[in-house]
């Protein structure tokens, strides 16, 4: 029996050099995985170690290879028509018989040698399809040792399998989870591609800028299309983009009257940590004393966060306006019902809690609902990740909230998310935050600069022109 070793970095190329060397009675006796030393300061390379064993009575003898065959340019063309075995079997060249051979019949006193070439053909055909019909199977690591070919099994080459059985399991996860992303970013591609190409010429070019600039894919789509069946003939350049802008502008729900929507109602602020709900209610309280001399009260029922009722009573002195502490269901329903006729507008601030906090959600949820006069309103940080303001919308419709109030738009350049979730959603964009600064920070929204700044070629900031 002849067995020889492989350092090899995959197995198909374990597999092909087997073949090549030892033909296809060769069987795999045993694979490890080694450390190839580097140079210094770089890590070692990881290559696999496989013996492969085969009877010697199973190697076919090899017949000494035939010399090249001569040029067509040679003056004796009638040697063109000579096979290679009758033109070297002597040394004066005959001529070809007068009757033709019948080449379907195969000659009884010669046979060519087994062409390696397509033994290799024949392996990689059976890679391509991932069935394997005659390759060994692994050995377990409690029994590495010579498995006869006619005992071995059809199996199925799965490099998630193979990866498991070397003990890559961290390995094979890595290859599923990049197999999803790869089918993910492949689907988002071609329904990119399918929706721009369904739109004319001159609106793909503003597609590709608003759904650059965070829009919606599907809303940029819909609504490019309502400007295609409306369009005029014969616009020019600035023209167009005029009629694009304002369209735009007029899809996105925005609450104008803000002072009638807020009158004589509990405004619940609610939304995940971190996105600004206390200091966005100071910003609203403070506009409704200080502009609109509107008798106020501030509520909050956050005793969870450390710090949160301190940092809410600085705001409430500065004001001049009362500050009450709710630390139950019971406390805030009883607080509620006392006040509800002796203030104009009462600004109620709710624990924050993570999106993927479901239980903690909940039980905001539940306390939200202690009187049926609350308007919970969303708080929501623009500078978020984009993909995830819808799933953070969701997971907080619960609260059933009847407007939107974005924060942070001083920390990006991308404002497609004021137009999509307002537009998706059905919910009205209430008030803005464009900084940290009490009052002057804070804006009533509208809709021509919100599109102005979605359609902006290079994207800018919100205080820039």
């Amino acid at each position: 029996m002849r067995t020889k070793r492989y350092e090899v970095s995959d197995m198909k190329q374990a597999i092909e050099r087997i073949k090549a060397d030892l033909g296809s009675n060769a069987v795999i006796l045993s694979t490890k995985r080694i450390k190839k030393p580097a140079a210094p300061g770089l890590s070692p390379k990881i290559l696999f170690e496989v013996t492969a064993a085969v009877d010697d009575a199973a190697i076919p003898p090899k017949k000494p290879p035939l010399p090249d065959e001569p040029s067509l340019s040679e003056p004796n063309q009638l040697l063109a028509g000579l096979d290679r075995k009758t033109f070297y079997e002597g040394n004066t060249p005959r001529l070809p018989p007068k009757k033709t051979e019948d080449l379907s019949t195969p000659r009884a006193d010669f046979r060519e040698d087994e062409d390696i070439s397509q033994i290799l053909d024949e392996l990689n055909s059976d890679i391509e399809s991932s069935s394997a019909k005659d390759l060994p199977l692994f050995p377990t690591k409690d029994e590495e040792r010579y498995i006869p070919v006619a005992k071995r099994e059809e199996t199925t080459l799965n490099i998630e399998e193979t990866l498991k059985k070397m003990g890559f399991e961290e390995l094979v996860k890595g290859v599923s989870d990049l197999k999803k992303e790869v089918a993910e970013i492949k689907r988002l591609m071609d329904d990119s591609i399918s929706i721009s190409v369904d739109l004319p010429q001159h609106l793909r070019e503003y597609y590709t800028i608003l759904t650059r600039n965070g829009l919606d894919d599907l809303v940029a789509y819909r609504f490019l299309k309502g400007v295609e069946k409306n369009l005029p003939e014969l616009l020019g350049k600035a023209q167009m983009r005029n009629l694009v802008q304002n369209g735009l502008a007029e899809i996105i729900p925005i609450e104008k009257d803000f002072l009638s929507a807020l009158s004589k109602k509990v405004v619940a602020f609610v939304g995940p940590t971190g996105v600004g709900k206390t200091t966005t209610i100071a910003k609203v309280a403070a506009t409704l004393v200080l502009k609109y001399s509107g008798k106020v009260c501030l509520v909050t029922s956050d005793n969870f966060r450390i710090g949160a009722v301190d940092q809410l009573k600085t705001y409430a002195d500065i004001v001049r306006l009362p500050l009450y502490v709710a630390t139950s269901q019971k406390e805030l329903s009883e607080l509620l019902n006392s006040m509800s006729y002796d203030y104009d507008y009462i600004l109620l601030d709710s624990t924050g809690r993570s999106p993927y906090d479901s239980t903690g959600v909940q039980d905001a949820i539940g306390l939200m609902t202690a009187m049926p006069t609350i308007m919970p309103v969303l708080v929501l940080s623009i500078a978020a990740n984009h993909k995830e303001l819808g799933d953070m919308y969701e997971r907080y419709s619960g609260f059933l909230p009847e407007y939107i109030i974005f924060t942070k738009l001083d920390e990006t350049k991308y404002f497609g998310p004021l137009a999509s979730i307002a537009i998706k959603k059905k919910t009205p964009l209430l008030f803005l935050s464009t900084g940290q600064g009490v009052p002057d920070d804070m804006e009533i929204p509208d809709g021509k600069k919100i599109a102005k700044k979605i359609l902006q070629e290079l994207p800018t900031l919100w205080g820039d022109n």
